[in-house]
C-alpha cells in the first residue's frame, strides 16, 4: 500500500487519545456511600463483565474512526502498477521542444532551466537497462537513443527555429506504431507552438508557467549599405515588433557600435505593432564596424539582441569614360561629379578620355558610363571583365545616350538592368517635369531621403528622363519618381554590380547639382555601387557567409567565429592574387560573428552580423478551453510530475473505503453509546 499525502500519517498517534481521555477519566471518579450502595453493588457485580467488554468496543470504535479519519487525508492506494513497470517493454520517450521561446523568463531561472530540473529526477527514477529516447525538436526531429541518460540531457540546446509540436507528435507515431510508449512532452504553452495538434491525451505536458508573457523583439537591424566613406553619415535601421496583446508604452532601444554606447531612442508599440528606428552614425576610422542593437528586458532576452556589420573606406575612386571630342559642358557628368568630389572628403573623380587600361579600370571602384562616351564592343568586353572581377558600374542614362546600342550591346553582356525607352523631354524651367518620390527606399541606400536630414528629394526637377522597358530578373529599383516609374535600378552581377539611372548626372536637364541633397545622394549611391565587391556584411542564419581578402601576401591563416562559440578554421580558396574565404552552410543562430585574418605584420578582423527570423518571439498562451481538448496530463515541476505519475499507476485508489469505513464506524459508535443510556 503507498499513500498520495504521506506527510499526514505523522498524525496517527492521535487516534490514541479516545483511550488517552478514558484512562484519564477513571482516575477521577469520586466514591459516595448511601444507604442503597450494597444492593447497588450486587446489581452491578452481575452486569460488570457486560460493561466491561462494551466499553472495549467503544474504545475500540473511537480509536479506529480516529485512525481511519487521518488515513482518509493521507489517501491510501494500492502499490500495483498498471501502466509502467520494469520490464514491461514500454518505451519512454522524452519530447523536448528545441526552440528559443523556452528561454522566457528571468536569468537562471527560464523556462529551460526549469524543464531541465524536472528532467533530471525524472530519468533517475527510471530503471537501468530500461528503453528510452528523445527527441529533440530542432531544424527536423533529432532522435537520441543509447548511452547515459543524464549526459544526454545536459547536451541539449535551444535553437531559433524550431519544427512544429505537431509534427514532433507525428515523429513519433511513426517511430513507435505499436503505441507502447510513455511520452513526457517537455515544451511551453506557445499557442503558435500547439498549431495543428487536435489530441495528446495520455501524455504528461511539462509546462512551467510563466508570470509574463508580454514580450517584444528585434527583427532587423541593417546599414544602408554594407560599405560607406569616412565621415559621412550612414543610418541604421532598427525594427522592433510588440509580439503581445498589450500596448508597450516606450520600447527602449540601444545603440552600441564596436561594444560602446552610442545613444539611444524609444517608440511606443500598440499590440501587434512595428516600428522601426533609426540612428545616425559617422565612422570616423577605416576599416570592418559593428553595430549592437539592445532592446530593454522583457518576458524573452533572446529576441532582443541583433548585430549588423559594415565596412568604412577611406576613399571611393570614381572614373567617368568620355570621348576626347566631347569636350562640352554638358556633354559629360566628368566635370559636375569633380566639382561634388571637391565638398566630398574620400571621393576621387578621375576622367579617362581614351580607351580605359585594365590597370585603370582595377584602380577605380566606381566607372561612370554615360552620353559622352561612345560605346564599341571592345569597350564593353572590358566593362564585363571589370564588373566580373567585382567592380561597379553605373549607367546615367542621359537624353545623348543611344538606346539601341546601349540596349544591344550591354544587354548580350548582361550589363544592363532595365532596358533603355523612349526619352521624355520637357522645355527647362517649364511647368512639366519629372519629381522624386519620398518612398520606395525600404530595401534602398537612399532611404534616409524619405525625410529631410539631408534635404527635401521632392524638389528635384528632371525636365528629361529615359523610361525603362522590362527589369531584369534578379534587378533591385532602389528609388521612383513621384508617378512610381524607376529612377534608379540595381543588380548584382557575382561579386560586381550595375547601377542604372534614368537621367543624366550632367546637370543639363535636371537641378540635381544644385540642390543640397545632391552630394550626400552621391555619396550613398556609389558606396551601395562600390559595395558590390564585398560580400553582405549582414546576412540571414544559415546564409553563406563569404569573405574577399584584399591580398593573399602575407596571409597566415583565416577562422570564423561566433558570440560563445570556439573559433572554426577556414581554409582560403585562391583566385588570381585574392584569398576568397567561406562558411558554406552559414551561421545557425543570431549574433555577431567575425573572421580573424592572421597576417604577418597584424591580425585583421571582420565583422558579421548574423540575423535569424523572429518566428518564436510570440509567447501568446494556449486558452483552457484549447487546452481541455488536448487532454495532455499538464504539470509544472517535477514533484507535480511525480504526483501524477504516481496517480497513474495505482491498481486501485482506497480513499473512498477509507471514508466509509470511518462513517460506518460513526454509526456504530453512536448505538454503543446509546446502550448506557
Amino acid at each position: 500500500m503507498s499513500f498520495l499525502h504521506p506527510a499526514f500519517l505523522w498524525a496517527l498517534p492521535f487516534a490514541l487519545v479516545p483511550l488517552i481521555i478514558y484512562y484519564l477519566m477513571r482516575f477521577r471518579s469520586v466514591k459516595v456511600t448511601w444507604g442503597a450502595n450494597y444492593v447497588l453493588e450486587r446489581a452491578l457485580d452481575q452486569l460488570r463483565k457486560k460493561l466491561h467488554l462494551d466499553q472495549i468496543i467503544l474504545l475500540a470504535l473511537r480509536t479506529l474512526a480516529a485512525a481511519l479519519l487521518i488515513l482518509a487525508f493521507a489517501r491510501p492506494s494500492s502499490t500495483q502498477q498498471n501502466t509502467v513497470v520494469a520490464g514491461s517493454g514500454t518505451h519512454r520517450v522524452l519530447l523536448v521542444d528545441g526552440s528559443y521561446s523556452l528561454l522566457a523568463g528571468e536569468s537562471g531561472r527560464t523556462r529551460w532551466d526549469r524543464l531541465r530540473e524536472t528532467m533530471r529526477p525524472l530519468i533517475a527514477t527510471w530503471p537501468r537497462g530500461e528503453p528510452w529516447s528523445v527527441c529533440l525538436l530542432a531544424d527536423k526531429p533529432i532522435w537520441i537513443e543509447g548511452g547515459d541518460p543524464a549526459l544526454v540531457l545536459e547536451k541539449l540546446t535551444t535553437s531559433e527555429t524550431a519544427v512544429p509540436l505537431a509534427r514532433g507528435l507525428a515523429a513519433v507515431q511513426e517511430r513507435f506504431p505499436d503505441g507502447n510508449v510513455e511520452l513526457y512532452l517537455f515544451a511551453d504553452d506557445q499557442a503558435t507552438a500547439w498549431e495543428g495538434v487536435t489530441n495528446s491525451a495520455g501524455t504528461y505536458w511539462i509546462n512551467p508557467p510563466l508570470s509574463t508573457t508580454a514580450n517584444a523583439g528585434l527583427t532587423s537591424a541593417r546599414f544602408d549599405a554594407d560599405q560607406n566613406l569616412v565621415g559621412h553619415p550612414t543610418r541604421l535601421a532598427v525594427t522592433v515588433r510588440n509580439f503581445s496583446d498589450e500596448p508597450l508604452p516606450a520600447a527602449t532601444v540601444e545603440l552600441l557600435l564596436d561594444g560602446a554606447f552610442h545613444g539611444r531612442e524609444s517608440v511606443p508599440l500598440l499590440p501587434r505593432q512595428e516600428r522601426q528606428v533609426t540612428f545616425t552614425v559617422v565612422f570616423d576610422k577605416p576599416g570592418a564596424h559593428s553595430a549592437t542593437a539592445r532592446l530593454s528586458k522583457d518576458a524573452l532576452a533572446f529576441d532582443n539582441t541583433l548585430a549588423a556589420g559594415i565596412e568604412i573606406v577611406d576613399q571611393l575612386a570614381v572614373l567617368v569614360l568620355r570621348d576626347p571630342d566631347r569636350a562640352g559642358k554638358f556633354d559629360s557628368a566628368g566635370e559636375f561629379l569633380q566639382l561634388a568630389s571637391r565638398a566630398a572628403a574620400g571621393l576621387t573623380v578621375t576622367i579617362a578620355t581614351n580607351q580605359p587600361t585594365r590597370a585603370a579600370l582595377a584602380a577605380a571602384h566606381i566607372v561612370v558610363l554615360d552620353g559622352g562616351c561612345r560605346l564599341t564592343p571592345a569597350l564593353v568586353s572590358a566593362l564585363r571583365e571589370y564588373v566580373t572581377a567585382g567592380g561597379a558600374l553605373v549607367l546615367a542614362a542621359d537624353e545623348q545616350v543611344p538606346a539601341p546600342t546601349w540596349n544591344s550591346l550591354l544587354r548580350n553582356a548582361r550589363l544592363l538592368p532595365a532596358l533603355l525607352g523612349v526619352v521624355r523631354q520637357e522645355p527647362l524651367n517649364g511647368p512639366a517635369f519629372q519629381s522624386l518620390a519620398r518612398s520606395g527606399f525600404a530595401l534602398s541606400p537612399l532611404r534616409a531621403f524619405e525625410g529631410d536630414e539631408d534635404g527635401d528629394v521632392t524638389t528635384a526637377r528632371f525636365y528629361a528622363w529615359r523610361e525603362f522597358g522590362a527589369l531584369t530578373d534578379g534587378a533591385t529599383v532602389l528609388a521612383t519618381f513621384a508617378d512610381g516609374r524607376p529612377w534608379v535600378v540595381r543588380q548584382r552581377f557575382g561579386p560586381g554590380s550595375v547601377t542604372l539611372v534614368a537621367s543624366g548626372l550632367n546637370g543639363a536637364s535636371n537641378n540635381l547639382i544644385v540642390r543640397e541633397y545632391f552630394l550626400p545622394l552621391l555619396v550613398r549611391l556609389f558606396a551601395d555601387a562600390a559595395a558590390g565587391s564585398l560580400f553582405p556584411r549582414t546576412v540571414a542564419t544559415r546564409e553563406p557567409i563569404r569573405l574577399r581578402v584584399a591580398a593573399a601576401a602575407g596571409v597566415r591563416s583565416v577562422a570564423f567565429q561566433a558570440e560563445n562559440a570556439e573559433p572554426v578554421s577556414v581554409t582560403p580558396q585562391k583566385r588570381g592574387d585574392e584569398l576568397w574565404a567561406a562558411l558554406a552552410g552559414g551561421w545557425d543562430r543570431s549574433g555577431l560573428c567575425s573572421f580573424l585574418i592572421v597576417r604577418d605584420n597584424q591580425p585583421q578582423r571582420v565583422w558579421i552580423g548574423v540575423q535569424g527570423a523572429r518566428v518564436d518571439s510570440d509567447l501568446t498562451p494556449l486558452t483552457p478551453a484549447a487546452k481541455a481538448k488536448l487532454g495532455a496530463i499538464e504539470v509544472a515541476d517535477w514533484p507535480q510530475l511525480d504526483e501524477a505519475l504516481q496517480a497513474s499507476r495505482r491498481g486501485g485508489e482506497w480513499h473512498h473505503w477509507a471514508i466509509l469505513a470511518l462513517l460506518g464506524l460513526l454509526v456504530g459508535e453512536m448505538l454503543m453509546q446509546r446502550r448506557f443510556l
